[in-house]
């Protein structure tokens, strides 16, 4: 019996290598300011027009 050994062709994201923990979540998003930033990934434009109704029951200001 032969062993096949598989390799995987992806390098591993800088993003992934150089991450840092998050903030845990706050309780609430009354009185807080939520900014949306777009770091240039495909779809961004997408998620900052939909976002702002997504925290529609939220006063966006």
């Amino acid at each position: 019996m032969h062993l096949l050994e598989v390799k995987n062709p992806v390098a591993q994201q800088r993003g992934v290598i150089n991450s840092i923990p998050t903030n845990p979540r706050p309780e609430s998003l009354e009185g807080k300011t939520v900014g949306l930033l777009w770091s240039g990934t495909h779809g961004g434009d997408i998620a900052l027009k939909t976002g702002p109704r997504t925290l529609s029951y939220v006063e966006v200001k």
